[in-house]
Order: structure tokens, then sequence, then C-alpha cells
């Protein structure tokens, strides 16, 4: 097992499903914390916290550090990864 840390590189329309990622989770944890339900983040392919877009240096953030952020934040977050 190596303990080297490696960010991927995603293209174009990884950079959109985290967008739309960014775009539903907190309204969804609005609605559903205001009526007192438990929510929950499971993401079954996380990946990093981070990544860098294809042919460039800049960095994004993954669905995991973007579920972490998410106001309020979730009851329970699950991430799972191959590493």
């Amino acid at each position: 097992m190596s303990t080297e840390l490696r960010i991927d590189e995603i293209g174009y329309w990884s950079e959109v499903k985290l967008a739309i990622l960014d775009e539903y989770a907190k309204p969804y944890n609005q609605i559903l914390h205001k009526r007192r339900f438990k929510t929950m983040y499971i993401d079954g392919f996380a990946g990093a916290g981070h990544h860098r877009a294809k042919g460039s240096n800049r960095v994004i953030e993954g669905s995991p550090q973007r579920a972490l952020n998410v106001q309020p934040p979730f009851d329970y977050l699950h991430f799972v990864d191959i590493d």
C-alpha cells in the first residue's frame, strides 16, 4: 500500500458533475433539516478531496470536500474508494 498522495486529473464533465453536487446538496439538506430529518451523504466513488483540472495546475475540490462543506452539514457521511 502506497502512502504517496495522488491527485487525479479530471476533465470538463467531472467538473460539471461536481458543480451539480454543489447546487443540489445545500437546498436538499436545508429542506430535510427543516423537517427534522437526519441526512446522509454516501459517495461510492469518492476519490480524493482535491483534483487537478486536466491540462492545468488548477486545483478543484473533490466530492468529499464539497460534501463536508455543505451547510447545514450532513448528519452522516460515508466515503468509499478503492484507495
